[in-house]
């Protein structure tokens, strides 16, 4: 079952009544699991909330969480990551600014790589585009990270046996009877997965609007509530 958190961020009322439109929508996926298995497939970082560690820059693999005691037992690809007092979280990194370091040693931010190009170790260059498949680049720490292809950050959650996929971030919080799995994304995005279910994709144009409207402001108003 999916519970929907009443919790938005930010959000409230202002000076003066005026309303303020929330930004982000908390969605409970799981509760009092002895375990949660999850795979990131794009830019993500795992951090523990409670201290602010980044346990890995790069979330990118198959995780799993186990619930120890109270605290969250972290593991990557079957092997051991360490004990964390947590929450722990799967962030989606904004990926939509790149940085690059130009020729002359200053940091060009750009929005889209395209169109750019970037010499090799010989004389030859190569032009970058918005799919860098099989491009690699070296992050400060000298390591070599693979660019990204440009889609969807996706975190694939392990439910009932099945992969179920979400946009955002995935959030793991110890309680005292087990784990509650929780998916924190901005509103829009949770409209994208909510109208498929309310109206069938082949309706007017005009009417999906209309629902999709009608969705937003019925989500909005829980925060009230």
């Amino acid at each position: 079952a999916i519970f929907l958190l009443v919790a938005f961020w930010p959000g409230g009322v202002a000076r003066g009544d005026v309303q303020v439109v929330p930004h982000t929508v908390r969605v409970g996926l799981a509760q009092n699991m002895p375990q949660v298995s999850f795979v990131l497939q794009g830019d993500y970082q795992l951090v523990n909330i409670h201290t602010g560690q980044i346990i890995a820059g790069d979330g990118e693999g198959r995780w799993m969480v186990e619930y120890a005691g109270g605290l969250c037992r972290v593991l990557k690809n079957g092997e051991h990551v360490g004990l964390y007092n947590g929450p722990i979280k799967a962030e989606s990194l904004d990926a939509t600014t790149k940085t690059i370091l130009s020729s002359d040693g200053t940091l060009l931010h750009k929005d889209s790589l395209a169109g750019l190009a970037v010499k090799g170790c010989g004389d030859g260059a190569a032009n970058l585009y918005e799919d860098q498949a099989g491009l690699y680049a070296l992050d400060a720490s000298g390591q070599a990270k693979q660019l990204s292809r440009g889609g969807l950050n996706i975190a694939a959650v392990e439910k009932g046996g099945q992969l179920k996929r979400y946009r955002g971030n995935i959030e793991i919080r110890p309680s005292e009877s087990g784990l509650t799995v929780i998916n924190e994304l901005p509103i829009e995005q949770y409209l994208y997965g909510v109208l498929p279910g309310e109206m069938p994709v082949s309706f007017p144009a005009e009417a999906l609007k209309a629902q999709a409207v009608a969705a937003r402001s019925y989500v909005i108003t829980q925060l009230g509530s």
